[in-house]
């Protein structure tokens, strides 16, 4: 009703709804930027505790924009965007090799999250960076289940691989 004030800010329900997935035991959980506004100490924690989850079965997709690279070394797979299109999908360390194929190399004590964002921002809208992308061949079972990505086509196709891989271990 008009004029009663809110308890919570908008980030403190974003972070009650994650509590609620993880007290309810959810196997897949769709965590959008959990560490937006906070300090990066704090968002290293948050993140350290959503890779904890993902360690103890269970599957994490995580939308985080500009993170630390201690932040971006925690996640063993990861899916960037460019344009809206998936430009890379795989494991974290294999980025460095996909970029370096186009001629790219992330300099030393570089955040690398910072520098696939930037070289990515930096293509045409139609790239060969994006169009060599095929989201079909990423592999999901193992222990990659701590996820970065975005909500998009692309991730739907990680969501229905990871309830697919999560039906067939029940």
């Amino acid at each position: 009703p008009g004029g009663e004030s809110q308890c919570l800010s908008g980030g403190e329900r974003k972070r009650l709804s994650l509590c609620l997935e993880v007290l309810l035991g959810k196997p897949l959980i769709f965590a959008d930027e959990p560490t937006s506004g906070l300090d990066a100490d704090m968002a290293e924690k948050i993140v350290i505790f959503l890779k904890r989850l993902a360690n103890s079965q269970r599957n994490i997709i995580v939308t985080i924009h500009q993170p630390s690279s201690d932040v971006f070394s925690l996640f063993d797979s990861i899916m960037l965007l460019h344009d809206g299109s998936v430009a890379y999908i795989g494991p974290r360390p294999g980025a460095p090799r996909f970029f370096s194929e186009f001629g790219y190399s992330c300099p030393p004590d570089y955040n690398p999250a910072d520098f696939y964002i930037k070289t990515l921002a930096a293509q045409p809208r139609t790239t060969a960076m994006t169009s060599s992308c095929n989201t079909t061949d990423v592999e999901l079972s193992g222990n990659n289940n701590f996820a970065v990505g975005a909500l998009s086509r692309g991730c739907c196709q990680i969501v229905k691989g990871y309830l697919e891989s999560a039906e067939k271990q029940e």
